[in-house]
């Protein structure tokens, strides 16, 4: 069973995703053959970095990795911070590593080298984009809003139009420029 599909297909013509429930890195070339298998336990979702390597992040040891395209682990930099389970990671618009915690209530953010700053949401943040604006999008479960952090870490909240008991989760930037997010079943669109 393949978990949060990480495609990243411009890395060496290849596609690789993360296959949690194996506990594996996985690379295919254009015809579908497997090309690489990088064992890691439980892996979440995984970006490029604008250093060309491979980011995930690993729950189960609430890690952030750096790999090189061919699988070879680079830097395993512990997020100090323990019985957390960071989610989402992505390219942020300050070329930094952002990545999401909810059982730790934060965003986090890494240096290229491996420097880790937390910056606290209150919620579970889950889903997290870059908006048009620079700013980084934040689906926050536990509060059943949508966040906007920038990238110093000042965070703004919305829930206007929100149902109670709204579940945001996933979230991306539309065609539209529009924020697209997931609740429970439905889908919702922030304009602003």
């Amino acid at each position: 069973m393949l978990h949060h599909v990480g495609s990243l297909s411009a890395l060496l013509r290849r596609t690789w995703y993360t296959d949690y429930t194996n506990g594996k890195l996985v690379a295919m070339n254009p015809s579908g053959q497997i090309k690489t298998t990088v064992a890691a336990y439980q892996p979440q979702s995984m970006t490029i970095g604008p250093d060309g390597n491979i980011w995930y992040v690993w729950p189960s040891q609430f890690n952030l990795i750096k790999m090189n395209p061919q699988g070879k682990t680079l830097g395993n930099y512990g997020t100090g911070y323990y019985n957390q389970y960071p989610r989402f990671i992505m390219v942020g618009p300050d070329g930094k590593i952002w990545w999401s915690n909810p059982s730790a209530g934060n965003i986090a953010k890494s240096t290229l080298s491996g420097t880790i700053t937390t910056y606290s949401t209150g919620s579970q943040p889950y889903g997290i984009v870059t908006g048009p604006d620079n700013n980084i999008w934040i689906a926050e479960l536990g509060s059943g809003k949508i966040g906007r952090m920038t990238t110093s870490g000042s965070l703004s909240e919305y829930s206007s139009g929100m149902q109670s008991g709204a579940t945001p989760y996933g979230i991306t930037l539309g065609s539209d420029g529009n924020i697209w997010f997931t609740d429970g079943t439905k889908i919702g669109k922030f304009v602003y």
